[in-house]
């Protein structure tokens, strides 16, 4: 395996003795499963595995990281059975066969269904004495099919029989329906985290409707040992405590997009939300506090305007930056008597090259000059708000610079500027959620989730299944392998595991301390969703 990677994504859990959700950066929307066998799984990219792996290997854990991650499992528990062409909620799902005459059954006949790559069967339950003989699906624990399952034809008498009045045997042969709609979802572990205000989740067939309450039936803990912020249903920003999980929407067409997840991150930059101490230099300009109302619904954004003196306006914080870091600076703007702010770094200030982001805050576009900014970001909020970023690695010396700054076009009439709040400085390739500061830097903890997994786990084989959509993607990034999902026994020796290896994701599982299986995907794009599958089976 490459000896660097980055984060995959995943929607079912089906895992041994404990399952963590851990923050490492840079996930957008996924949702995870560990399905119960090497062929059930529906994905988009399709990159599979079965590798060899001993039975007694000692996977025990799991635990899963990414950079920023929202989970959720699509309809989790829907069972959907298809009788009469109608397809209905159901646990046991109905299938009836018509026949050209009444017939009488003994026994138990059945019919072979497929699974998700199982083979299951609908044994008979009802009609003898008709010509409609219903045959019904119990679904086990653990099987997943969202593609359709699949009826296969003759009728297994499996030691019964099906005879007319006359005493003669009844064809046993049809045309198998089309059943595409019949789609079981019905994991061991389902945790879906968009389905109401708190999630849905199922353990072993029993569903919880609150994260705490499953997390409490299933011995499972989250802990965040810091505040941390993220946008509600309303597209608003709200704070949580300590130890709160983070249940984050669009903030602009209020989807829910899952839990957060996120790794540890510190914002760098002192009173974030006022611009207006000494860390701060306003050249050529002022601050107006209160100026409106930012994100978080308060009256507490600021105005940056000129002061009426010829020369270029802008706001700069100065700080030490570290030779050869990557460092990524976030602003939330609006228009005010201006529309655009320009983000600028300089060679001879430090930064590895010259380079500038001109941001328009009415048509919500960005545009680049220069080569020292390796990527810039403006995403949309309600009333107008953008959240403004540019990324940049810093030269080869440390060196005490007010760069990044905020450029105000060019004016001299003492009135003119734009709204700011939230400024953020991480020493990273991409920005996570805002961390307000006062008179320090904050540090947000990482989000972890565990859940214990011996009751569910199916050790012989199984499948991780990733739908995900990345923050970041690069072919030259030099952040060691995160994990997104990992199977193990408390070790770094055991495991099976997704990640994201730089632009590309992958599977690889590790025996012993040694890698016995790996496989990545093709170049994957920032933003865009793709659905990631890694199978994995002892001796096969």
């Amino acid at each position: 395996m490459s000896p660097n990677c980055r984060n995959i994504i995943a929607p079912f859990l089906r895992f041994t003795q404990k399952l963590t959700t851990k923050g490492t950066k840079n996930h957008e929307d996924l949702f995870f499963s560990v399905l119960p066998s090497v062929t059930s799984v529906l994905s988009v990219v399709k990159s599979y595995i079965s590798p060899v792996i001993p039975a007694n290997a000692g996977i025990q854990k799991i635990r899963m990281q990414a950079q920023k991650l929202t989970f959720w499992i699509a309809a989790s528990l829907s069972l959907l059975a298809m009788t009469s062409g109608v397809a209905v909620a159901a646990i046991n799902i109905p299938f009836t066969i018509n026949l050209s005459e009444n017939v009488t059954v003994t026994g138990t006949p059945r019919i072979a269904i497929d699974v998700g790559g199982n083979t299951r069967y609908a044994t008979y339950t009802s009609g003898t004495g008709t010509n409609a003989l219903i045959f019904t699906l119990s679904p086990t624990i653990g099987d997943v099919d969202l593609d359709g399952v699949t009826v296969s034809s003759p009728i297994d008498l499996n030691g019964g029989t099906i005879k007319d009045i006359a005493g003669n045997d009844a064809t046993l042969t049809f045309t198998p329906p089309n059943t595409t709609g019949i789609k079981i979802n019905y994991p061991s572990l389902g945790m879906d985290f968009t389905n109401g205000a708190s999630g849905r989740y199922t353990l072993n067939g029993t569903a919880y409707n609150s994260l705490s309450s499953f997390l409490t039936a299933s011995g499972g803990t989250f802990a965040r040992n810091s505040v941390a912020t993220y946008f509600d249903s309303t597209g608003t920003l709200q704070t949580v405590s300590n130890n709160t999980p983070r249940f984050d929407y669009d903030p602009v067409t209020h989807q829910s997009k899952g839990i957060l997840i996120e790794e540890s991150r510190t914002n760098l930059l002192n009173y974030s939300m006022t611009f207006n101490t000494s860390s701060w230099n306003l050249a050529r300009s002022n601050i107006q506090l209160a100026a409106t109302t930012s994100p978080d619904g308060t009256m507490n954004a600021v105005k940056l305007y000129n002061n009426g003196v010829a020369g270029g306006s802008y706001a700069g914080y100065f700080r030490n930056y570290q030779a050869n870091q990557t460092y990524t600076y976030s602003v939330y703007a609006k228009k005010a008597d201006m529309s655009y702010i320009t983000m600028v770094i300089y060679a001879t200030v430090g930064w590895i090259a010259d380079g500038n982001v001109i941001f328009d805050l009415n048509a919500g576009t960005a545009t680049m000059y220069g080569t020292g900014i390796s990527a810039y970001h403006i995403s949309a909020l309600p009333n107008g708000w953008y959240r403004c970023s540019i990324t940049a690695t810093f030269g080869s010396t440390n060196t005490n610079t007010q760069y990044p700054v905020l450029l105000l076009n060019p004016q001299t009439d003492g009135v003119s500027g734009v709204y700011l709040w939230g400024a953020q400085l991480e020493q990273a390739p991409f920005a996570t959620s805002y961390i307000p500061t006062t008179t320090a830097a904050v540090t947000r903890a990482a989000d972890v989730m565990t859940i214990p997994t011996a009751s569910w786990w199916n050790a012989g084989e199984g499948t991780l299944f990733a739908n995900t959509s990345t923050l970041y993607s690069s072919a030259t990034d030099n952040v060691t392998i995160r994990d997104v999902m990992r199977i193990n026994d408390g070790t770094a020796n055991n495991f099976h595991r997704l990640f994201q290896y730089r632009n590309k994701y992958g599977g690889s599982t590790n025996v012993g301390g040694s890698l016995v299986a790996d496989v990545q995907t093709g170049t994957v794009v920032a933003g865009t969703t793709y659905g990631v599958g890694y199978s994995y089976m002892p001796n096969s």
